[in-house]
């Protein structure tokens, strides 16, 4: 009986050693882990178009997974090359606005990062770019914005 136990027990706790390998999404949600909203002038087609833009002209391909049976809700993770944990991941929780008599189509991602450095928030610019160029690989630097031009009075 005691020898039953106490494989049962070794299994159960084998079983939850086995499920606590590495970083999972709803770890990285935490409050303390958001760096950050931003509110994204497009809706979720062109947002996927500027993702594969992105990845034909830099081949960096970043997840976008759109949530089960809620299709106003989103997931983007980018991994830095040379890496596949959250870690070292940027994850955008996105959420899809309808266009309303006040503003257009919006898409307002909420950033998470594990960690939080120089490198990181370079990673959070990057992929935050990708959907104003996504001709634009990273470290390629931002052109200036054009001048705005003024009518004359």
């Amino acid at each position: 009986m005691k020898k039953t136990a106490m494989v049962l027990t070794l299994a159960l706790l084998a079983g939850c050693a086995a499920q606590q390998q590495g970083l999972r999404e709803t770890d990285l949600r935490n409050p303390e882990l958001m760096r950050g909203e931003k509110l994204i002038g497009m809706n979720f087609p062109k947002l996927q178009g500027a993702l594969f833009k992105h990845q034909a002209a830099c081949g960096e391909a970043l997840a976008f997974k759109v949530d089960p049976g809620q299709t106003s809700y989103a997931t983007i993770i980018y991994n830095p090359a040379g890496t596949d944990t959250l870690e070292h991941a940027v994850m955008l929780d996105l959420v899809q606005h309808k266009a309303n008599f006040l503003h257009d189509e919006r898409v307002k991602a909420t950033i998470y990062t594990y960690y939080w450095n120089a490198d990181v928030e370079d990673s959070v610019d990057h992929v935050l770019r990708i959907f104003s160029h996504p001709e634009l690989c990273k470290g390629d630097p931002t052109p200036a914005p054009e001048p705005k031009e003024q009518s004359a009075r």
